[in-house]
């Protein structure tokens, strides 16, 4: 209801628990009675009382600047290395720069509504970014083979809403805290007040934090242009690879697996700077010599000129490879079905009804009469194309080098060959380390 920008009130709690133990079949001498449930239940999920100012939407100034002064006065008992933001986004990594971005269907052509969310963390002065965490819906991609996102690097893990729950993040604030302690380091880390990040995980090296609801777009680092710059990063990269693969004549050139975009993600990530991260830092207002801006930001990211971006995005349009009018920049860095991920992951269109039977569904998990079969249809609808062995591909290595110095131009077939060489060097050194020993016995044998 907070979304559709009614105010809930304790009657109203009181009737929807009343419907939801019908729905139930509680029976009478277990139903709760009474008003005490109620300050319980709102602690547990952070409900709190709010006078509302103005019309929707309008901002309580004054709310803001005591929030800046309270978060002020927590994050100057820690230097700036040590002070920290965590946010999750969602992104929508495989689609095209159209109006068929995500949800609409464009004549002729399938919409990619794969959805991954990332979660990202960065201190104050730059000097630190946190690997990205990625959530999927796959436990086992099948663009990875016969491997795991884990086993080549990427922090993956996945659930059926592709979603941080509490679980997840208890998870990685474990990972983080004995990484911290072992950095002997004591760190200050703000989230906002989404009930994924509610965990019963107390940690030692981690002084956990967290933002006022509705304010987060005014005090968090992270909202006020890091996330926007790395997206920008993102798909820029994505509109000149498709670019690269429309001159060599592919034809399906927004065609991308998971692990590339994976990829793009944490080269993206690796390119914010540290002065844009700092500048948003700033911008916010919440360390005490910082100069605050009490409007939301909107300004595009420092670094990551959009004008890059938008030059892409024309290109493709006059080849041909944009369907109807090219999405704005704003559409492309913040388009409202990545906006709206985190905050509908919990509503129900189907009112309660449709509550009722999730939980139904999911206490029938936890009881083993439901067994949920994990999918690998989210992210690619073909097969995986079969990777070569390591020693038909180092043939192939050798190939491509002597084209590279035969066909390359000059400023670019030596970069290209080194490349290869240095590819075909470590496929060689994982052949030599995955060779098994042959012994006297199995020569024995092969005789």
């Amino acid at each position: 209801m907070e979304g559709k920008g009614e105010t809930v009130n304790g009657p109203m709690l009181r009737e929807k628990r009343r419907r939801f133990e019908d729905e139930f079949g509680v029976p009478e001498e277990k139903r709760l009675t009474g008003d005490g449930w109620i300050a319980p239940f709102c602690r547990a999920y952070k409900i709190k009382e709010y006078r509302r100012h103005g019309e929707a939407g309008s901002v309580d100034t004054d709310a803001v600047a005591i929030e800046r002064a309270r978060v002020q006065k927590i994050l100057a008992t820690f230097p700036p290395k040590d002070r920290f933001n965590f946010d999750e986004t969602s992104l929508f990594a495989l689609a095209p720069p159209d109006r068929g971005l995500a949800t609409k269907q464009m004549s002729g052509k399938k919409k990619e509504k794969f959805r991954i969310t990332l979660g990202l963390a960065a201190n104050a002065d730059g000097s630190e970014k946190l690997p990205l965490i990625y959530i999927g819906k796959s436990k086992k991609p099948r663009c990875f083979g016969n491997k795991t996102p884990q086993s080549c690097g990427f922090y993956y893990r996945n659930n059926k809403k592709a979603w941080m729950t509490a679980e997840l993040f208890e998870e990685w604030i474990k990972m983080l805290d004995l990484k911290m302690g072992a950095a002997k380091r004591f760190i200050c880390l703000y989230v906002d007040n989404f009930s994924g990040h509610s965990i019963a995980y107390n940690p030692r090296h981690i002084q956990l934090e967290f933002f006022e609801p509705n304010l987060t777009s005014f005090v968090q680092p992270l909202d006020a242009g890091v996330i926007r710059c790395f997206k920008a990063l993102y798909r820029r990269a994505f509109c000149r690879r498709a670019i690269d693969l429309d001159e060599a004549g592919e034809r399906n050139i927004y065609k991308i697996n998971l692990r590339e975009a994976m990829l793009m993600a944490k080269e993206a990530w690796d390119a914010v700077d540290s002065t844009t991260i700092q500048h948003c830092w700033n911008h916010c207002g919440i360390q005490a010599d910082s100069s605050p801006n009490i409007r939301a930001p909107s300004s595009h990211p420092t670094h990551a000129d959009p004008q890059q971006l938008w030059a892409s995005v024309k290109a493709l349009k006059v080849r041909n490879r944009i369907i109807g009018t090219p999405m704005t920049i704003d559409e492309i860095l913040a388009p409202r079905e990545e906006a709206e991920i985190g905050a509908t992951m919990h509503n129900f269109e189907g009112g309660d009804k449709a509550i009722v039977a999730e939980v139904r569904h999911q206490l029938a998990v936890e009881c083993g009469e439901v067994i949920e079969i994990d999918s690998d249809s989210d992210d690619e609808d073909d097969e995986p194309v079969p990777i070569p062995s390591r020693s038909e591909l180092i043939l192939i290595c050798e190939k491509l080098e002597m084209a590279c110095i035969t066909y390359s131009d000059a400023g670019t077939s030596l970069e290209l060959s080194r490349q290869l060489r240095q590819f075909r060097g470590a496929l060689r050194c994982e052949e030599l380390q995955n060779a098994k020993q042959v012994t006297l016995q199995s020569l024995w044998q092969k005789r």
